[in-house]
């Protein structure tokens, strides 16, 4: 082929591959779940693409050094990393060169991309000054159950996605409850509906500490570091909302160690810095 014809080619090509990628759909509101562990893309208030995500480990709220992640209505206050390689480390926003693969040992940094959020009601009004980020995180394996320390975390390629999705000023909300069923992407619902049949509900008011009730789809055992009170089983019941389990016995979940807090500075002694 002479030159001058693959010359034309790239020509007729180029504009091809950026007019696919622009029909990538984009969104304008970001809805978390905490209770679903799940962060949903919509546009219009229809529900684009949704993702796995990982809130604190420390609980829900918005006290200055308390490492819980903030409820409520928030936004997109800025994006760092345009164009940033997958896994490309940052520190205080800025990246540092390195770049760290899914799952690499002994590390925690913030990568890939960082979407920094800011509160909109007077209950989480100091998000901004609190760093709270949307970001990625090389502890792909926490990913689906809470384990930052404030932040909200995604895999790489996850908030890469949605980095390009969303714009600066997008609406934020982060929610206790379940997703509703309008709030999940038609492709996702299964996926959801079979994660809450298999999780552990949170206790209500009123029941001891430690309590728990399995939604299973059927009789199985109870994990090692259970032991089973009672006679029957537990049947799930399914509702818009979520699993509400209808219990013939119970299992109670034995202490278990709380986390500790993180040392002043941010990670444990010898790491110069984590992801939150």
């Amino acid at each position: 082929m002479s030159p001058s014809k693959a010359f034309l080619g790239v020509l007729v090509v180029s504009p091809l591959l950026c007019q696919c990628a622009s029909l990538k759909p984009k969104g304008d509101e970001l809805v978390v779940s905490v209770s679903d562990q799940r962060l949903v893309l919509l546009n219009d208030g229809v529900p684009v693409k949704s993702y796995p995500v990982s809130t604190s480990k420390f609980g829900l709220g918005s006290r200055s050094r308390s490492y819980k992640t903030p409820l409520g209505e928030m936004y997109v206050h800025q994006k760092i990393g345009d164009g940033a390689t997958s896994g490309t480390v940052f520190k205080s926003r800025r990246p540092t060169g390195e770049v760290l693969r899914p799952n690499a040992p002994g590390r925690d940094p913030i990568v890939s991309r960082i979407l920094w959020l800011e509160g909109k009601e007077r209950s989480n009004h100091n998000t901004r000054e609190r760093m709270i980020y949307i970001h990625g995180t090389p502890e792909e394996r926490t990913i689906g159950r809470p384990a930052s320390y404030g932040c909200i975390r995604m895999k790489s390629r996850d908030v890469i996605d949605l980095y390009d999705r969303i714009p600066v000023g997008a609406d934020v909300s982060v929610k206790r409850r379940h997703l509703r069923v309008a709030e999940i992407p038609s492709a996702d619902r299964r996926l959801i509906a079979s994660a809450r049949s298999r999780e552990a509900v949170s206790p209500g008011a009123g029941r001891p500490a430690g309590r728990v009730v399995y939604a299973a789809a059927r009789p199985a055992r109870p994990p090692a570091n259970e032991r089973k009170i009672g006679a029957g089983r537990v049947a799930p019941v399914v509702g818009g909302a979520g699993v509400e389990p209808r219990r013939r016995g119970a299992f109670t979940r034995l202490p278990t160690i709380t986390p500790a807090r993180p040392v002043a500075g941010g990670g444990a002694p010898g790491v110069a810095y984590r992801g939150r």
